[in-house]
């Protein structure tokens, strides 16, 4: 039995290291859980947008951790063992990564220590916040357990899913042409998706009973309790928004007691109703690319083919 050969892949052209993970030669080990280098990692995230669904994945699949063991865990064991032998740990004390830990070894390595993260990749391309909110659940839970090289892995994956799902351009022509043909109507509708999904109790309200809030979107969250009115405007960029709609919107967080208020534009804004948002920290002001990029974050990058039955979870609501 021949011993594997170590490749050193730091200098190896990006394309060329692509193609090793896609036909991983045999008897060799080489660096696949991670960027091999920063100068790997910051031109694949600069061209993520040309980049195959095929060859996200395959990234990806390698980057989480999955669900197995690793040579370091039998020795993980061996110390945990002898610990608990020398009634310097008690086993109530133990957490579920270290009862893991005790059955792969008890198990003769059948067991596995590490419950991957790897099926992440099937909340994508619809839900890469709760993709990325699961990479940080996990790396909360073992940030002092993986190795550097599977630490670096776990956080390449998350600019992966940023770069790909969320901050990607390669739609962004398709998404602004979907955004700039709805209608006031359904812009509200798609706006209260949206803070529906960051876990907001939404009410698209009645056209003409409104008091100035389009949308009203309550947080029930212990110690972030609070309401927050959202108006949107189907401008284009001909006709920005001024300082005196954000004045009326300063009126609707006060006449609805309001902790906050947003205002989002399918357009852009001026010099004067920026400084008057810069002046009240209850104001947020959302242009056009930032109501695409929540769209992205919140609904999927693939949201405007799918916005008939994103509008529909809200517009049908009793």
């Amino acid at each position: 039995m021949t011993d594997s050969q170590i490749l050193d892949v730091r200098e190896t052209p990006l394309e060329d290291w692509l193609e090793l993970l896609r036909k991983p030669p045999r008897g060799k080990i080489f660096i696949r859980n991670m960027f091999p280098s920063d100068t790997h990692r910051q031109e694949w995230l600069r061209t993520a947008h040309l980049r195959s669904d095929d060859e996200v994945k395959l990234l990806l699949r390698h980057f989480l951790i999955s669900t197995g063991s690793n040579p370091a865990d039998a020795l993980d064991a061996q110390i945990l063992i002898s610990l608990l032998n020398d009634k310097r740990k008690s086993s109530e004390d133990l957490s579920e990564h270290e009862r893991r830990l005790i059955d792969h070894v008890r198990s003769e390595g059948r067991y596995p220590v590490w419950e991957g993260v790897g099926w992440i990749i099937d909340l994508l391309p619809q839900h890469p916040r709760q993709a990325l909110n699961v990479t940080d659940a996990f790396l909360y839970a073992y940030y002092d357990r993986v190795t550097d090289n599977y630490l670096s892995g776990l956080f390449d994956a998350q600019a992966i899913i940023r770069a790909r799902y969320i901050e990607s351009s390669h739609t962004s022509d398709q998404a602004t042409r979907v955004l700039l043909g709805l209608d006031w109507r359904e812009l509200e509708w798609l706006c209260a998706v949206v803070f529906e999904d960051m876990g907001f109790e939404v009410l698209v309200t009645a056209r003409g009973n409104d008091d100035g809030a389009d949308v009203l979107a309550k947080d029930h969250t212990l110690g972030k309790k609070g309401l927050v009115v959202i108006q949107s405007k189907k401008w284009n960029d001909s006709n920005p928004v001024g300082k005196g709609e954000v004045r009326e919107l300063v009126g609707t967080i006060d006449q609805h007691k309001a902790t906050k208020g947003v205002l989002v534009t399918t357009g852009r804004y001026e010099k004067g109703a920026l400084k008057v948002a810069d002046d009240d920290p209850r104001i947020e002001l959302l242009n056009r690319q930032q109501i695409l990029m929540l769209l992205n974050e919140h609904c999927g990058a693939d949201w405007f083919t799918r916005v008939d039955r994103l509008i529909s979870s809200v517009k049908l609501t009793p």
